[in-house]
């Protein structure tokens, strides 16, 4: 019987980050796993999704299986990944659940019948994102009270996030800390050229779209640059007609918005990493962010390229002071010089993490 990594990915199409990057993203995990073992399998990745997908000759490190099109119930994709292991006669290695949610239920259905096999669960929200709310949300953390001690090891972003969560967690759990990859931009130097504030993200109410909206009102005369697409669209457009919208971007086109900037501004509220934060600096661009476990992590990182606020008057007092007088470019070098070394780092502990299951 074959024996390999299995990962559990439902919807996909739900989440703000693309299919085809949301895969890459698994690849170079397991590229990592590769690295570190010796004939290892590469890892079946389930996902159910509407959109197109790289043929898996586009993937080194893991074989990607389509169960189901469009929006599939988690308890039906349990069962299509089971039927697909039991007909090819595979064992899960281990079991990976992206989120500690609909992938987290349907690798404890798996473990029912493969009930030696361990489960890693990651968790990428602050917990007082989960806790606050409306039934949905209190429901989701007495679900994560209850089920989180059956994950054998719990992946956290950030330290912080860590330790917040240490009161759900049992002392038999394995955590490690290994943050979302990001791909490393070429160096470039800024120039007086870029002058714009921008959005970078999903346009949607969890990241304070009516905040960010209100702060750069008050700066008519800088350009706004918003990157993105998602349900608040509308209502961002309609409140800054001036504004220029750019939709979901990658590649070159993302690399020439970048350079028109000058200041990213965050305003969400609960962040437990902020990848848009980390790659506006890994590009020389300064970060002015509402204070959330995410940016607080930053700050201590890079105190002198990202300042933090909690009103309006900070928020703009910030972007003043970066527009006027933006951190010397060799801060920013530094910054990446040792960003690169704890990525790497880090995947490579959890691919270590993930043998010692």
């Amino acid at each position: 019987m074959k024996i390999a990594p299995i990962v559990v990915m439902p919807n996909i199409d739900s989440t703000s980050t693309p299919v085809d990057q949301l895969l890459k993203r698994q690849d170079l995990y397991f590229s990592y796993l590769l690295k570190e073992s010796q004939g290892n399998e590469r890892a079946l990745v389930f996902f159910s999704a509407k959109s197109q997908i790289e043929s898996n000759e586009s993937f080194d490190a893991i074989k990607v299986i389509r169960i189901g099109k469009g929006r599939f119930h988690w308890t039906l994709m349990s069962f299509g990944i089971l039927l697909y292991l039991k007909r090819n006669k595979i064992r899960p290695q281990f079991l990976v659940a992206g989120t500690p949610f609909q992938p987290f239920f349907i690798t404890l259905v798996l473990k029912l019948f493969f009930p030696s096999t361990k489960i890693q669960v990651a968790i990428h929200g602050e917990i007082s994102g989960i806790k606050s709310g409306g039934l949905a949300k209190i429901l989701k953390y007495l679900f994560l009270r209850i089920f989180l001690r059956c994950a054998a090891l719990v992946r956290f972003v950030s330290n912080k996030q860590m330790q917040d969560f240490s009161g759900i967690l049992t002392q038999k759990q394995r955590v490690i800390v290994t943050p979302v990859p990001i791909d490393i931009p070429p160096d470039m130097d800024r120039t007086s050229s870029a002058t714009a504030i921008s959005f970078v993200g999903r346009i949607h109410s969890e990241r304070g779209i009516e905040e960010w909206i209100d702060i750069v009102q008050s700066l008519p005369r800088i350009k706004k640059i918003v990157v993105g697409d998602g349900p608040e669209r509308a209502t961002m457009q309609k409140a800054l007609p001036q504004a220029e919208f750019k939709g979901f971007l990658s590649g070159a086109e993302l690399d020439s918005a970048w350079t028109k900037t000058k200041v990213l501004l965050s305003t969400a509220p609960y962040e437990s990493y902020g990848i848009a934060l980390r790659e506006a600096l890994l590009r020389g661009i300064p970060v002015v962010s509402r204070t959330n476990a995410g940016s607080r992590d930053l700050f201590n990182l890079a105190p002198d390229l990202i300042k933090l606020f909690a009103t309006k008057d900070e928020a703009l007092a910030a972007i003043e002071d970066f527009l006027n007088d933006a951190p010397e470019y060799s801060r920013f070098v530094k910054f990446k010089e040792g960003f690169v070394r704890q990525q790497n780092d880090s995947l490579r502990a959890l691919a270590q993490a993930w043998l010692a299951l």
